[in-house]
């Protein structure tokens, strides 16, 4: 699809120093880590490589999100209140630069798009029920068109 290309062009053009570029999970979302006493272990780094950081923010944010592990009666509450101990926490241990927020958007685009194509790989889809393919087709379109997977703005 032409749109993740130029996605994917943009994202390359980033600049990568040490403050924003490094080793990271990839993939670090509900159930990939446990807490225990006030402690976090992440686990299954089979994803982990060298990336923006701010990629690993969105993939928080998209997981927690799009896929949160309760659902809540305000989306949107539950999305700014995340987003904000989120951020509060991980500027405990580093710093970005307010630049890279404006990014978030292009980096959960990428995520929900790595969502689709490995949906195709994994899924049967002769085997899916109509409102799987409601579901697909519904995902399809919101990564052809650049539809955000959430609005991102309304967390700032």
């Amino acid at each position: 699809i032409s749109c993740i290309e130029n996605l994917i062009g943009r994202l390359k053009l980033l600049p990568k120093d040490k403050d924003s570029y490094g080793l990271v999970h990839s993939d670090l979302h509900q159930k990939n880590f446990f807490v225990q006493n006030g402690s976090i272990t992440a686990f299954d780094f089979d994803d982990a490589g060298y990336h923006f950081f701010i990629s690993d923010i969105s993939i928080i944010l998209y997981s927690a999100i799009c896929y949160p592990a309760k659902k809540s009666d305000d989306q949107s509450e539950f999305a700014k209140l995340f987003f904000h101990h989120f951020m509060e926490g991980y500027h405990s241990e580093n710093r970005l630069d307010s630049f890279w927020y404006d990014t978030i958007p292009d980096f959960i685009r990428m995520r929900h798009a790595l969502a689709l194509v490995t949906f195709y790989q994994i899924s049967n889809i002769s085997a899916l029920k109509e409102n799987q393919l409601e579901m697909l087709e519904q995902h399809h379109f919101e990564v052809e068109n650049r539809m955000p997977a959430f609005p991102f703005e309304s967390l700032r």
